[in-house]
């Protein structure tokens, strides 16, 4: 099995820096649309240890089009993602704790989706394994809400036993699926630098296409065989 490699906040940012640090395609920037992405998105903007940390807004660049965006942005959110995430499965969260990284994966995975015509099957890929993790944080949830209504609305009974049994039985499944998605899935050795450096580089100007009845335009993602 290959050897883990651990690194600090510190040392991760910037081995994703060295990573991200390739010009963009000739030309590619100053072709495409101004004012292409204006949003915002939330999100923390230095690494947070806190499970329950509030996210702050980071501020797009409208001036520059939704590639140049997703180059400069994504491999440090990224960064930000995977730093929040293994610091708080380190600290052996409880069920209601967890809730904190499944706002993590969700915000990870819509921001990700916003930038969807810029690239091609790698980022569903990416995107399809945040959504699995979202899956299991949303089961774990699940079964802590259900124990505590058990808990106040269930007088104590042979009954009530078996469900808290049952229900504390799924809750050791569902978290050790949930470290084994995470330790063997996303955060496998090597995965947060391909992931940084696939983000990075495949970034492309969404294709721009007129539609022959309205006049309107659209961007084609069904046929898009980039990478």
């Amino acid at each position: 099995m290959a050897s883990r490699t651990k690194y600090t906040d510190s040392e991760s940012r910037q081995r994703v820096g060295q990573a991200i640090r390739r010009p963009a395609p000739s030309g590619e920037e100053r072709s495409e649309p101004r004012a292409a992405v204006g949003v915002r998105v939330a999100w923390p903007t230095a690494v947070s240890t806190k499970v329950g940390a509030k996210a702050r807004q980071v501020e797009w660049n409208e001036r520059a089009g939704p590639a140049a965006n997703a180059r400069r942005k994504l491999p440090l959110l990224t960064a930000d993602f995977f730093a929040r995430v293994r610091a708080a499965l380190a600290a052996r969260p409880s069920p209601e704790q967890l809730h904190g990284v499944r706002l993590a994966a969700k915000r990870m995975r819509y921001t990700l989706e916003l930038f969807r015509p810029c690239y091609g099957p790698g980022l569903e890929a990416r995107i399809e394994s945040l959504r699995n993790m979202q899956q299991v944080l949303g089961e774990i949830n699940d079964c802590a809400a259900t124990r505590r209504l058990v808990e106040r609305t269930m007088p104590v009974s042979p009954q009530r036993t078996r469900m808290e049994r049952f229900l504390v039985s799924r809750l050791h499944k569902k978290t050790g699926e949930l470290r084994h998605l995470w330790t063997e899935g996303l955060d496998a050795p090597g995965q947060e630098l391909h992931w940084a450096r696939y983000l990075a580089r495949n970034a492309r100007t969404p294709r721009v296409t007129r539609h022959p009845e309205t006049g309107g335009t659209k961007t084609p993602m069904a046929a898009d065989k980039r990478r």
